[in-house]
């Protein structure tokens, strides 16, 4: 049995929690709303400003990843979490097309890649000149998983450098070919 309790004042006094088939738990804050999937049934206690989630079955496995998941939901709830990936390459370019919700990419290959931009995540270039790109989502877990499959089509290559890279990636980079002179 795991008992957690979350006092909303210190986290957001728009928080409110919804269940669901005492199953799933959604977390609401002033604009986003993040839910999450438990493994057994899970119970709510409400008082003015605390909740309790009581947790009916649960092993110790799966203590540890429940309470790091839901602390990614409530540090996550109120505010974007953002990452910058830096486009190295001559030519290679990411065009948010926002209205219909694609990526288009230029990365070297003969044709651009068309790449679908999944719900709740928003690209924008730094500026104009630019070849960075912040892409924002309120669930980090989801924005993760999407850049992961985005920098796929591009990894950073060890020789020049050119590529899809996080803004805080560091790229060992490989000595070319030498001369016999």
């Amino acid at each position: 049995m795991l008992l957690l309790s979350i006092n909303r004042l210190q986290i957001s006094s728009n928080l409110r929690l919804h269940l669901s088939n005492k199953q799933w738990l959604g977390f609401q804050g002033s604009s986003n709303f993040l839910y999450y999937i438990f493994p057994g049934n899970i119970y709510i206690i409400s008082t003015k400003f605390l909740d309790y989630i009581l947790l009916d079955t649960v092993f110790e496995k799966q203590r540890s990843q429940i309470l790091k998941k839901i602390k990614n939901i409530l540090l996550n709830i109120e505010y974007n979490y953002s990452i910058k990936l830096k486009v190295i390459g001559v030519g290679y370019r990411i065009d948010p097309l926002l209205s219909q919700k694609v990526l288009n990419l230029k990365l070297g290959f003969s044709h651009e890649i068309q790449f679908p931009l999944e719900s709740g995540i928003f690209c924008k270039r730094l500026n104009e000149r630019s070849s960075i790109y912040i892409f924002s989502s309120n669930d980090p877990q989801t924005l993760k998983n999407f850049l992961a499959r985005l920098k796929k089509y591009r990894p950073v290559e060890p020789y020049k450098g050119k590529g899809l890279r996080y803004l805080t990636e560091t790229i060992k980079r490989k000595e070319g070919k030498k001369s016999n002179l």
